[in-house]
């Protein structure tokens, strides 16, 4: 397997507290250095990379900084801040059922904890998988605890309990769906047990912020006596409800003292519980059968780092990509944010992608997914850039949507208070050699200044929040290279901008594809359930389709009767890495209504036969699909079909049936399409993650350059959109 040397060359990492804000603003930068002192400065980021440099403006300095080694803890639980009226009777039970995920991996993992600096309780999971109930103060501990191990991935019903009158503690679980393997231990204890003071927090699924469960845990309760074998006994002091406002981080409690608490750290909810049957997959019909919670020890919502400094943002300040340059005397790196309008300044809006940024959010390039990137690219040996390997070196940072956690089970949610590696104006994706993301997206931005427009920069996040209104005023809307991850509210202000006349400009491939959501309360944070279908690097588990902050289905926009191609005239094709191709010219075009694309464009010539991968076709592209209804009025213009080697692959959604070279044959590739939309809005599509990458070549003077310029200045001669 290949080895990488550690990336010495990252010694600052950093985040702002926003991703988009507005002239006259402050943003607060968190970093993490490892050098003694750094400096900073607010540039603009003003294009794509040059000798090995982002392309950026000044702005103003922003001062000298002393570093600061930065803590960030992972791991999901809950945090009830006042519990004083939990397990300080003499008497108390706790209750909860449990479906651990890895139960001994080598680590405690708790159900129920309440702590201080004095003393402890919390009913657990040894390292070995057995139950145990341990008091702990810091000079001595008493444990009870089971002799056999939990399995993985069962249902068990678990209570401790203790008898301060009888001097006894009682440990007791059984199976949810077998009580034939039950167990019960028993201990008397001899001295007085020590506990936790009044203003000790009470936590599920952790203990001091560690030995997080891994697995999901439903229906903790607290009572006020010793309740087993004595029905009607006691009281219900509490018992939190995980079904309550799952699109929260509170949590509810329908016991007599009240003890709600928050998740922290983003624990999965709105997950299948022990009553789940397979019966009624949507939560919202039978809530009561998705009343857990799913805990892991690598969840990160908020990384929490102290802000290190702010940046005031002066009133004046044009919209576009900005970022705090950090310097010091062994690193230099940029943390970017956008800079939106506070009304529209211009005729073209760019949205930035930034859900697909989240959700690629610090990728774990797989040993063999580098090896077989180095195969199609022919390197002799595996290539990281160093951003992708500072992500394998702080697995704290948190996972990418791309990512499983530890048990196995998806990513669902992305944050980004957190540092975003992927986010540097200079990031390569390794599996292409060439930028990707961000990094694309201001290829896009500096050809745009460099022809003469200053669009408006906005993001996944300000169309979302606006909706169609945002767009109305703008005679053009460009997307970014990759825009995959969209909202129901984004893709409705898309389609009503197109139904009343707008020119959108689809400038990437793999767009408009997973259903995605977000919350007003949680913006910071995506969500992704990726169902049983797709191209997709795992499955949702069975009855987890649902998204926990809006309640609605996840997985394919295509599933929602909502194709990529009802919007843009393409939809997603394949994908594939090493050696891009280009654009073959297809006879009709130039007798087209959309001839004008190809004004200027030799009548022989490839598009986009060039670029930092071979071609403007690569990483993942689009068409127009034939086995699917698509728009009447599109026309295909060029095709890079017949065009490709080996190592370009049909994607999985257009496999009905496994057979030889199904996955790899002559007609995979990219359409660059035009449509005509009822309302008359008109769409352009070039159907590849690659294109924005060939804007510059050879000083804007090619193919690609040419088709984009020719594209965008025949839709803004066109007039605006209706607004009616």
């Amino acid at each position: 397997m290949p080895t990488y040397p550690p990336t010495r060359s990252v010694q600052l990492a950093g985040y702002p507290d926003v991703w988009v804000t507005r002239p006259g603003s402050t943003v607060n930068v968190h970093v993490d250095s490892q050098n003694a002192s750094f400096r900073a400065s607010l540039v603009r980021l003003d294009g794509g990379i040059s000798a090995g440099r982002p392309v950026t403006s000044l702005v103003r300095e922003a001062g000298a900084h002393q570093g600061l080694r930065q803590q960030t803890s992972t791991g999901s639980y809950v945090l009830v801040p006042r519990a004083a009226d939990a397990l300080r009777s003499r008497n108390f039970t706790i209750r909860a059922s449990l479906w651990p995920t890895l139960p001994g991996n080598g680590s405690a993992q708790t159900v129920l904890s309440r702590a201080d600096e004095n003393a402890s309780i919390a009913l657990r999971l040894d390292c070995l998988g057995r139950l145990e109930l341990v008091f702990s103060t810091p000079e001595a501990s008493l444990r009870l605890r089971c002799d056999h191990r939990l399995a993985a991935k069962r249902w068990y019903h678990v209570e401790a309990s203790l008898d301060g009158d009888q001097r006894e503690a009682r440990l007791y679980y059984e199976p949810a769906h077998n009580s034939a393997t039950r167990e019960s231990v028993r201990r008397t204890f001899d001295v007085p047990l020590d506990r936790p003071g009044d203003q000790a927090p009470l936590m599920i699924g952790a203990l001091r912020q560690r030995d997080v469960f891994e697995g999901k845990i439903e229906a903790p309760q607290v009572w006020r006596e010793v309740v087993h074998g004595h029905p009607g006994r006691g009281e219900l002091v509490a018992a939190w409800d995980f079904a309550v406002r799952p699109e929260s981080t509170y949590v509810h409690d329908s016991g007599l003292a009240g003890l709600h608490g928050r998740t922290v750290n983003g624990p999965t909810r709105l997950v299948t519980g022990h009553a789940w049957s397979g019966t009624e997959v949507d939560p919202r019909h039978a809530p009561g059968t998705y009343a857990a919670v799913h805990f892991h020890s690598d969840d990160l919502e908020d990384a929490s780092w102290q802000p290190t400094f702010g940046v005031d943002l002066p009133d004046y300040l044009a919209s576009g990509v900005y970022a705090v340059e950090l310097a010091s005397a062994d690193d230099q790196r940029w943390i970017p944010f956008t800079v939106a309008p506070r009304r529209p300044t211009s005729r073209v809006a760019v949205i930035l992608p930034t859900y697909t940024y989240l959700a690629y959010a610090n990728f774990r390039i797989t040993d063999r997914a580098a090896e077989l990137a180095a195969q199609l690219r022919g390197l002799d040996e595996p290539e990281l850039f160093p951003e992708e390997r500072y992500i394998l070196e702080h697995p704290e940072l948190g996972l990418s949507m791309y990512d499983t956690h530890l048990d196995g089970s998806p990513t669902c949610y992305s944050s980004r208070l957190r540092p975003v590696m992927e986010m540097s104006p200079l990031y390569r994706y390794s599996s292409s050699g060439a930028p990707r993301h961000l990094s694309a997206d201001l290829e896009l931005l500096g050809w745009l200044r460099r022809r003469g427009q200053s669009p408006d920069v906005l993001t996944d996040e300000c169309l979302h929040t606006a909706g169609a209104r945002l767009l109305e005023q703008y005679q053009v809307v460009i997307t970014g290279s990759h825009p995959e991850y969209c909202t129901a509210s984004m893709r409705d202000a898309l389609s009503r901008y197109v139904a009343r006349g707008g020119r959108l400009m689809y400038l990437g491939g793999n767009g408009f594809y997973w259903v995605t959501s977000t919350s007003s309360e949680r913006a910071h944070v995506i969500e992704v359930r990726r169902g049983q279908a797709g191209t997709r690097t795992g499955d949702s588990p069975a009855g987890e389709v649902h998204h926990s902050l809006t309640g609605e289905p996840g997985g394919l926009w295509r599933h929602r009767g909502h194709p990529p191609e009802s919007l843009v005239g393409v939809g997603f094709a394949g994908l594939g890495y090493g050696s891009g191709a280009g654009y073959r010219q297809l006879p009709h075009a130039r007798v087209s209504r959309f001839s004008y694309a190809l004004d200027g464009v030799p009548q022989d010539a490839v598009i986009g036969d060039f670029g930092p991968t071979g071609g403007a076709v690569d990483d993942e592209f689009d068409h127009v699909p034939i086995d699917r209804p698509a728009p009447a009025e599109t026309v295909v213009i060029a095709t890079s079909k017949g065009n490709h080697r080996s190592g370009y692959y049909r994607c999985i959604d257009d496999v009905r049936q496994l057979a030889p070279d199904v996955m790899q044959s002559d007609d995979v590739g990219a359409d660059l399409a035009l449509t005509d939309w009822q309302g008359g809005g008109i769409t352009f599509a070039t159907g590849s993650i690659g294109w924005t990458n060939c804007l510059s070549h050879e000083n804007d003077a090619n193919t690609v350059s040419t088709v984009t310029e020719n594209v965008l200045r025949a839709f803004l001669r066109r007039g605006a959109p209706d607004r009616t």
